[in-house]
This record gives structure tokens, sequence and C-alpha cells, in this order.
């Protein structure tokens, strides 16, 4: 589940209640700033997920998809990269694909 959007105690975004909508700019550039450190095929599936899914027939096809995509991401250097991090406590370094 995603987490829900912070601008301050009292205010956030719930799925797609904002109710601060002058902080939806900033908010919104902050997210995406955090989305592009992410792994780009990681951010490719996920996309094609959301798309694929909205015409899924049930639950089963679209956890059929999510498992074929992470057996997809499993083998990249990304994922290896990404348990290094991990392990290390550190940030990871995304290459690429």
């Amino acid at each position: 589940m995603a987490d829900p959007i912070l601008i301050s105690e009292e205010d956030t975004i719930t799925n797609v209640t904002l109710n601060r909508p002058d902080r939806l700019n900033r908010e919104a550039q902050e997210i995406s700033e955090e989305m592009l450190l992410t792994a780009s095929m990681g951010l490719r599936l996920s996309k094609d997920a959301l798309n694929r899914n909205i015409d899924t027939p049930g639950c089963e096809a679209a956890l059929a998809l999510e498992d074929r995509q992470q057996a997809l991401l499993a083998q990249t250097q990304n994922a290896t990269e990404a348990q290094s991090a991990f392990l290390e406590k550190r940030r990871p370094e995304f290459r690429g694909h």
C-alpha cells in the first residue's frame, strides 16, 4: 500500500482527496523527485500493471501479472544493488534498466 502524502499532521492526501490543494504542486514535485531515485524498470512495470489491471477480470489475474513482473525485476542488476544497499544500510545507486 502506498504511503499517504503527509502535508502536516492534520492535512493529508488520501486516495485522490486533497485537503490542501494549494500545496499540491509542491507535494507532486517532491514525489516525482523521489520516484526518479528508484529503478526505472520497476517504475515502468508498475505503470504497466496499473494500466493492465484496469481491465483485469479478477484478483487472480492481477496477482499473476504481479508475479510475472516480480520475477522479471528479480533478474536485474538493480535488484542485486537494492539487496546490497539494504544489507549495507545505504541508499541504492540504480543504473539504467
